[in-house]
């Protein structure tokens, strides 16, 4: 663990900051590289993708938010500041997502482009995304997993008053799920049938993902199991299937010929 990597002056530089600024620049610099197989200008997927990188943060915020929204109801003064600072961690990978997609979309209609050939050409940064965020997840000292005595558990720490020992590092976990998902997507790239293929298979890769690193991370704030299933859960298996439903619907409406 290493929340802060060290002070400039007063300001203490986080690595949940620093891994968030890494994977936009890494998913973006592999999405630039990738653009003219898509017929897609550069510099217009640059600005998609800044854009997508404030959606995401947005959007990943707000979900956190809403998935705590009693605990920040207690104080709702406090709750505005403590809402803003996005620095300290507290996002929602699913929010990120909807929100990333949503605003970097917008930008890409704007800019002219070809909405699922864009979408296609990003789903490959975003599991970049996703690994850095969770990198990030394990210096910060969240999204730990249940108590464990493998030879791999981790301590954690999250505050100087809380020692929560021997447990699933489930950040590597998942980080390691979407590293597999990252080679998979890039081997079917070089041969995609259907405009949108790709950001199915993300979802489909990644919603298997999540929904196992599920089994061993630690439920906090308003998460809940209902019908044995936790919210990261069921959100996982909504979004696979219906990428699922949406796959051969695609593939007869968008196909490369």
């Amino acid at each position: 663990m290493l929340p802060i990597l060290f002070h400039i002056g007063s300001f203490p530089l986080r690595s949940w900051g620093l891994l968030l600024m890494i994977a936009f620049l890494m998913g973006a610099w592999r999405a630039s590289k990738a653009a003219p197989r898509y017929g897609i200008k550069v510099e217009d997927y640059w600005d998609a993708s800044l854009a997508g990188l404030f959606g995401g943060v947005l959007g990943g915020r707000l979900g956190y938010v809403l998935q705590n929204l009693s605990t920040y109801l207690e104080d709702p003064k406090k709750a505005i500041f403590s809402i803003a600072a996005v620095w300290q961690g507290g996002m929602t990978s699913f929010g990120g997502l909807l929100g990333g997609v949503a605003v970097g979309l917008y930008v890409c209609k704007k800019k002219g482009m070809n909405t699922w050939d864009a979408i296609d050409l990003g789903a490959p940064s975003l599991a970049i995304g996703m690994f850095f965020g969770r990198i990030g997840c394990l210096l910060n000292g969240c999204c730990y997993g249940h108590p464990c005595a493998l030879p791999w558990a981790m301590d954690f720490h999250p505050d100087e008053h809380t020692a929560i020992l021997r447990v699933h590092p489930t950040q590597l976990y998942e980080a390691l799920g979407v590293a597999i998902a990252y080679v998979l997507l890039i081997s079917l790239e070089k041969r995609r049938a259907f405009r949108g293929q790709i950001f199915l298979a993300f979802c489909v890769l990644y919603g298997i993902v999540r929904f196992v690193v599920e089994i061993w991370r630690e439920q906090s704030g308003a998460e809940s199991v209902k019908a044995g299933l936790s919210t990261g859960q069921w959100a996982s298996l909504g979004v696979a299937l219906i990428a699922v439903a949406a796959w051969p619907l695609l593939a007869k409406k968008n196909r490369i010929v």
